[in-house]
């Protein structure tokens, strides 16, 4: 049923002799279907503290249910890291975190991390591509494999890696230098520099005034 009202209140109303129709009681509009057509679907997941996050099934898209709905949910790429990340609110801590979205993708469609410290690993090395179906959980020494045998990592020689700890300086900015010169990630240049990397040649002893965390 429609009622016929008339608004006099400034900014509303500017013609007094035009009457403004509204509806007032239930009317006969259907109610929204739950999944309109087009909208992919979407996976619950659950973050610390927080269940009403999910992930969509083909695009791997975060999404926050709010009023019985999905809403997708806004994801950053901090300057300098290769991963992307949202921001979420923990009602048991009771506040802001953040976290990455690769991860999350993982934990929703492949289940909980099979083992510690175990990487959400992207099969084809794109790290923007966080469709769940290139996801899977991985050792650290498998993903480094994917990563060499895809070509996003340079398998550096010995003379390559005496070069690099020759060449260090701890000042700042000098793992950038040596990354951008060898072509390779700042992660692998801070395990070739602890000893970790070339251990048999090394004998796992960090490069001369390296410090861990540098």
């Amino acid at each position: 049923m429609l009622a016929e009202n008339t608004l006099s209140a400034p900014g509303f109303n500017t013609n007094p002799t035009r009457r403004i129709i509204r509806p007032v009681g239930p009317t006969t509009a259907q109610a929204p279907s739950k999944r309109r057509k087009g909208r992919e679907r979407v996976k619950a997941g659950s973050l610390p503290g927080n269940p009403r996050y999910g992930v969509g099934c083909e695009t791997g898209s975060i999404y926050y249910k709010c009023r019985g709905r999905w809403r997708p949910v806004q994801t950053k790429q901090y300057a300098g890291e290769p991963y992307e990340s949202f921001s979420f609110w923990n009602r048991e801590a009771k506040r802001r975190q953040s976290y990455r979205k690769h991860r999350f993708v993982c934990e929703t469609h492949r289940g909980p991390a099979p083992f510690p410290r175990a990487h959400a690993a992207h099969q084809n090395d794109d790290k923007r591509d966080n469709r769940p179906k290139n996801l899977r959980w991985k050792t650290a020494g498998a993903n480094t494999l994917d990563a060499i045998k895809n070509g996003r990592i340079v398998r550096l020689g010995p003379d390559a890696a005496r070069s690099i700890r020759k060449m260090y300086r701890p000042k700042r900015g000098a793992i950038r230098e040596l990354r951008e010169k060898f072509g390779i990630t700042g992660n692998t240049v801070r395990l070739i520099l602890s000893g970790v990397s070339y251990r048999e040649i090394f004998d796992n002893k960090p490069a001369r005034g390296y410090r861990a965390g540098a």
